[in-house]
């Protein structure tokens, strides 16, 4: 059975707040779909804005992505 092999990529947002955080984060979650939802690339983004987390993590799960914080 073939494994896929994945890459990371990393968004940093540490600097931004909401709702700018989950405007970056939403466009590129739409730019990166097709790789996102085949499983080819995994998105690690960076927030030091608590307020951001559950917003990016309900937003990308409500596009079904699968989340970990």
């Amino acid at each position: 059975m073939p494994t896929i092999s994945r890459r990371t990529v990393e968004l940093d947002l540490r600097g931004h707040v909401c709702p700018a955080s989950l405007l970056i984060s939403l466009n590129k979650m739409n730019t990166m779909r097709k790789e996102l939802s085949s499983g080819e690339v995994a998105l690690r983004i960076l927030t030091a804005n608590r307020e951001s987390v559950p917003t990016i993590t309900d937003s990308a799960r409500s596009m079904g992505y699968a989340v970990t914080v």
